[in-house]
């Protein structure tokens, strides 16, 4: 059996086992942790928490981030999510597995994607701005950003020969400190994945779990979902690799983000 290639997600510490009470409810934050360093973007991810809000009918989920409340950090679902995305060292076909990735979150969601169309902007300088803008009659925040960047410089980014992408999102301050407003995609443009959805490690799989991530899922032990990571203790040693859809606790989760669970303060 082949082997998968090491986690594509970004590299995170061991979340809490589910059936150990989860941890409190961590300090709000406003905006980003560190927006001085930009490798500290990628420790982002080591708030994850393991919560079952309310528990899944049946696979396995997780949630990065919760509110004192308990409910997961999540976007509005009565407002549709803007994209981008840089396509300046993407491989031919990219946007056509954009797409698709895109579709497959949004019904999982009930949420609507709209597509801004294409951008030069890198995830340099999503980071760097704070994932704001300061143009004058633009919205506050800028729309996610979907990008591959140059090999060389993802392995500076990453600190880490072992990733292929990283997707997180973004808190907004004020009324919108539970809520993600912003976010980013990020591919390894070296890396040679195949095209589309047909196998479990294929451009179009790994854009789903890294938009997984930006919707607020985090890494499960759990084979047959795609947000498997084998970095999580516990996880299986190696993945379903028939699975190139959501497994049943993906789509528990997304739901749970989704439409379903109401609306939030407009960003």
């Amino acid at each position: 059996m082949p082997q998968p290639p090491p986690d594509f997600a970004l590299s995170s510490p061991v979340p809490p086992r589910p059936d150990l009470p989860p941890p409190p409810p961590r300090p709000r934050r406003r905006g980003w942790r560190a927006p001085v360093a930009v490798l500290a973007l990628f420790g982002m991810l080591a708030s994850v928490v393991a919560v079952g809000w309310p528990s899944a009918p049946s696979g396995e989920y997780r949630f990065l981030e919760r509110s004192a409340s308990g409910a997961p950090d999540r976007w509005n679902p009565c407002q549709p999510i803007h994209y981008v995305v840089n396509l300046s060292v993407a491989p031919p076909g990219a946007m056509g597995d954009v797409r698709e990735a895109v579709r497959r979150v949004s019904e999982a969601t009930g949420i609507s994607f709209v597509s801004d169309g294409t951008t030069s902007r890198t995830a340099d300088q999503q980071v760097g701005s704070a994932f704001q803008t300061a143009m004058p009659g633009e919205p506050r925040w800028l729309p996610l950003l979907i990008a591959w960047v140059p090999h060389e410089h993802f392995d500076f980014l990453v600190d880490t020969p072992q990733a292929v992408a990283f997707g997180t999102p973004y808190n907004g301050d004020g009324s919108l400190a539970d809520e993600y407003v912003s976010g980013v995609v990020a591919v390894d443009a070296g890396r040679r994945l195949a095209s589309g959805f047909s196998q479990r490690y294929s451009l179009g799989v790994v854009l789903m779990h890294e938009l997984g991530h930006v919707m607020g899922l985090a890494h499960v032990p759990s084979g047959h979902e795609i947000m498997y990571s084998p970095s999580v203790r516990g996880a299986s040693l190696t993945p379903d690799l028939t699975e190139t859809d959501w497994g049943p606790g993906d789509l528990a989760g997304l739901k749970l983000l989704g439409r379903n669970a109401g609306c939030l303060p407009p960003r």
